[in-house]
């Protein structure tokens, strides 16, 4: 049986609500390079094939103007807005 403590990271998945429609999205950990494009990222999922880091963001889902609700999530009570990150191509 593996041991938890304090230091144990307790969001490897879970699953987000995308404001826009209501659909079920599963996010994950964001690997380092998406943290370096989005230090504040707690999640990364995968919209249409394209990577997506989500952040905390200091508003409630009833702040979040209609037109811009497709880049917000909510994963329980919290909030989250998102952006696509990418790798550059060579």
């Amino acid at each position: 049986m593996e041991q938890l403590s304090f230091f144990t990271n307790s969001r490897e998945t879970a699953i987000a609500r995308r404001l826009m429609d209501g659909r079920d999205v599963e996010v994950g950990q964001p690997e380092d390079w998406m943290l370096t494009l989005q230090p504040n990222g707690m999640y990364a999922c995968k919209i249409a094939d394209h990577d997506c880091v989500l952040y905390p963001v200091k508003i409630t889902e009833a702040q979040v103007d209609e037109a811009l609700r497709y880049c917000y999530y909510a994963i329980g009570d919290a909030l989250f807005g998102s952006v696509f990150v990418g790798k550059a191509v060579e």
